[in-house]
């Protein structure tokens, strides 16, 4: 006979020539009439249900004519129409299958699954699980009542008499109607539209600047011994100790810390005024070469250590000669690329595929923030207007690859739409009523860095900080509320726009105290040391806050925090005018 075979996850289904089925005891064999396909089935194909017969004939709502019977088999003769449902067999001695409660038997095997189904010519069924088709159901129309119509007609017998009934599903967004996804495609094609055409005009497609100033290449190298030095002696081109032909020594007898030190970041008060330390190359121009480095140990001077991996500035001269390095820091990539590993998959483990959409969605925004703000601004472009385009960019693709195309996401991005436009709006008055520069120290290295090669807004590059650094609470804030919305929707399909928006608001007022906490406290983070430096000045709480860096992060914490408050109602007023647009029965 011809069958569907299933072989294994991911495969399709293949047209095969298999062995007519025979009726073992208590068993029917049925001509195959009609099998309905149910989600089950693309379950079991993409691996989700894992314990599946291979090879596998699905199909588990099967309508069909009896045309052979088992020994034992009373209850069916030849010509008899059935149905055979997703329940193939039971151990009928457990305390369920003794008490009609079959269908959760430990030991259960299910039609399709690991029982051979009904995409197919024939098929067998154990005669218990079989059910007799009234005349008065078509085969088509039989079908699909053989699971989720049995499904809801035991339920609904367990329930008994009742005035109201609801139904639960589970799985995609219901799709919106008509009327809603002409409300979405007024409200945000046009604002779709605005940021692909703000990309356009702003991106430097001639390129964006350079920074002459910012400094020559960078090599990377081991550290292979730590000693106490002299400042005045002279390094230049002097080889590494005890290593022939400039070879660093990796494992010289010294001191595996400079001057005695106790540990990363403390520095020995009692040390040389130098240390010098013995580098083998691993890149650059001198890769594989050994040189010898002296650095002053003063307070802000990390400890290295021997087998420490650093980064060194070189200038571009003599690639033998140490003056043409400088130790600028610790190389990290390993460390980071392992911690990134381990964010992806706890992601993942958790969040399975929603935590692979999660993850895609914050390369978006990568991508975006790289590839197209940064360039931007750098290039001269209006950093504010770029945040703000940038940014509905970043909300499209976060939003719709996270949660998927339907009403509900529409809706949370209007929501942080015009939220973030709120923000952007309070930024820009506060900054220019505090009279904040923008120019603080990374502000003004970069300037310096680029000299002449771009002519960047501090005050606007400020603003552009405050707007992205909102982005990822506000859809938090968002979202919330609109799956608030949404489920009051579902619960009761009766309820109005108003009330809607009056219920979703009692659960919005306890989420913004949290979500305001927790931005400020992001904020007073970042901003430690400076409050420390305050601190140990002497200075009082006003002449702190009045200060341009504390300033700006009291103006970004709190224009933030009002944009945060006012997404609540708006995001919910939004949701609740979409919800309430919908058909009932698409919510309930």
């Amino acid at each position: 006979m011809k069958a569907m075979v299933f072989a294994g996850r991911g495969k399709p289904l293949a047209l095969t020539e298999v062995e007519m089925p025979r009726p073992d005891d208590d068993q029917v064999l049925i001509r195959v009439s009609a099998c309905a396909v149910c989600r089950t089935d693309l379950h079991i194909i993409d691996g989700e249900l894992a314990d599946a017969k291979l090879p596998l004939i699905q199909g588990h709502q099967i309508v069909g004519v009896v045309v052979g019977k088992g020994a034992g088999v009373d209850r069916f003769a030849p010509g008899d129409r059935v149905g055979v449902p997703w329940l193939g067999w039971t151990c009928g001695v457990c305390k369920f299958c003794r008490s009609d409660r079959e269908n959760l038997c430990d030991k259960a095997r299910f039609t399709g699954y690991q029982i051979d189904g009904g995409f197919a010519e024939y098929a067998v069924a154990d005669a218990r699980y079989c059910f007799k088709i009234p005349a008065l159901y078509g085969d088509v129309e039989a079908a699909p009542l053989l699971c989720a119509g049995v499904i809801g007609y035991r339920a609904l017998r367990l329930a008994g008499p009742g005035k109201r009934i609801g139904l639960y599903g589970f799985g995609a967004a219901a799709p919106a109607s008509r009327r809603v996804r002409l409300l979405l495609a007024i409200l945000l094609v046009p604002c779709a539209v605005a940021s692909v055409v703000g990309v356009l005009l702003l991106y430097p497609f001639s390129g964006a600047p350079s920074a002459p100033g910012a400094g020559g290449p960078q090599v990377n190298a081991l550290v292979g011994a730590v000693t106490p030095a002299d400042c005045s002696q002279s390094s230049a081109g002097q080889p590494a100790p005890n290593q022939p032909g400039g070879q660093a020594a990796p494992s010289q007898a010294a001191p595996s810390q400079a001057g005695g030190q106790a540990g990363p970041g403390q520095i020995d008060n009692g040390a040389t005024g130098c240390v010098a330390l013995s580098l083998l190359m691993s890149n650059g121009p001198a890769a594989g070469k050994g040189i010898v480095s002296v650095v002053p140990v003063e307070p802000t001077t990390p400890a290295y250590a021997e087998g420490d991996r650093v980064v060194l500035a070189y200038s571009g001269g003599d690639p033998t000669d140490t003056s043409s390095y400088q130790v600028v820091d610790f190389q990290r990539g390993v460390s980071l690329w392992l911690l990134g590993l381990l964010f992806a998959a706890a992601v993942i483990l958790l969040g399975r595929w929603k935590g692979v959409a999660a993850l895609i969605a914050l390369g978006a925004s990568f991508v975006v923030l790289i590839g197209f703000m940064l360039p931007a601004i750098l290039a001269g472009r209006a950093p504010l207007e770029v945040a703000l385009i940038g940014s509905c960019l970043i909300m499209f693709a976060v939003l719709y690859i996270s949660y998927g195309i339907s009403a509900q996401t529409s809706t949370a991005v209007l929501g942080t739409l015009v939220s973030l436009g709120l923000i952007g709006l309070l930024s820009w008055a506060f900054t220019a009523a505090a009279q904040l520069t923008g120019l603080d120290d990374p502000t003004q290295n970069l300037i310096a860095a680029l000299g002449g090669a771009a002519h960047l807004d501090p005050r606007g590059l400020l603003l552009a900080g405050f707007v992205i650094g909102a982005l990822g609470v506000l859809d938090d804030v968002t979202v919330t509320q609109t799956s608030a919305v949404w489920e009051l929707r579902r619960v009761n399909a009766s309820l109005g726009a108003a009330e809607l928006f009056a219920s979703a608001m009692r659960i919005g007022r306890d989420h913004i105290s949290s979500a305001v906490n927790t931005l400020v406290l992001a904020y007073a983070g970042a901003a430690l040391p400076l409050l420390l430096f305050f601190a140990a000045a002497g200075k009082s709480l006003g002449q702190s806050i009045s200060a341009q860096d504390v300033a700006s992060e009291v103006v970004r914490t709190l224009a933030g925090s009002i944009g945060l408050v006012a997404a609540v109602p708006i995001t919910t007023a939004v949701a609740a005018l979409v919800a309430s647009r919908e058909p009932a029965r698409s919510g309930s």
